[in-house]
């Protein structure tokens, strides 16, 4: 991904809002804010110089046009005039909900998890980014969460220790120890060269080792902000 694939895309959905098909929109809007994560965290050294180029570019506003559009298309699959398939699973939300605890648009964060907890949204993702989405929901509306027993299945294995973090912190537990594992867990999945499935090259393998996690930093942004407030 580079500068120049990002800004195509985003004059690619330019074309597509002209000729109002907001499911293309958005695709391409998505695309772009996958290609600003991705050159975030492989390029820029740790999270502190890696969220300073993020809010050097558009990528906020970016993020902002993607949910409008996203609002768009909820209120046509509600009224049954597209399928729930135009907004597919729950994954990329909670992807950009992250980022954006990342550079501290807590609101806008909070209303990509609302849509990821979006019944139709949730037929249409795995079980565990279901659970995900209840437990960055819960965590959202100030209650307890418990993780529920899930079969995990490839790099959920690496996934759960962020549902760990966020019953401890949920919980106003000590968060020491889901820390140390977050880092471990990352650590692990960095250098993990059986992972295949990693397009996007934004959560780290083997084949792709990114320079710092955005979960974790979105995490800890967003419970800071939350004890704070």
């Amino acid at each position: 991904m580079t500068i120049d694939s990002i800004q195509k895309s985003i004059q690619t959905a330019d074309d597509w809002h002209r000729r109002r098909q907001p499911a293309w929109v958005s695709k391409c809007l998505s695309s772009a804010l996958m290609g600003y994560l991705q050159l975030a965290v492989s390029q820029h050294v740790d999270a502190v110089s890696g969220v300073a180029w993020l809010n050097d570019q558009s990528f906020l506003v970016v993020m902002q046009r993607h949910y409008e559009t996203l609002q768009v298309l909820g209120d046509q699959v509600t009224a049954g005039r597209l399928p729930g398939s135009v907004i597919a699973g729950s994954y990329h939300l909670l992807v950009f909900a992250h980022a954006a605890w990342c550079i501290n648009a807590f609101s806008i964060g909070e209303l990509f998890v609302a849509f990821a907890e979006r019944k139709d949204v949730g037929e249409l993702s795995t079980p565990f980014w279901r659970e995900y989405a209840r437990g960055v929901g819960t965590m959202l509306r100030r209650e307890g969460y418990r993780a529920s027993k899930l079969r995990l299945r490839g790099q959920e294995k690496y996934w759960m220790a962020y549902l760990r973090f966020i019953e401890s912190a949920s919980n106003d537990e000590p968060m020491e120890t889901a820390i140390d594992e977050l880092k471990k867990s990352f650590a692990m999945r960095n250098c993990d060269n059986s992972i295949k499935d990693d397009s996007y090259q934004i959560e780290g393998s083997g084949g792709h080792p990114v320079k710092w996690d955005f979960r974790q930093h979105g995490l800890l942004t967003l419970v800071a902000h939350l004890r704070q407030n």
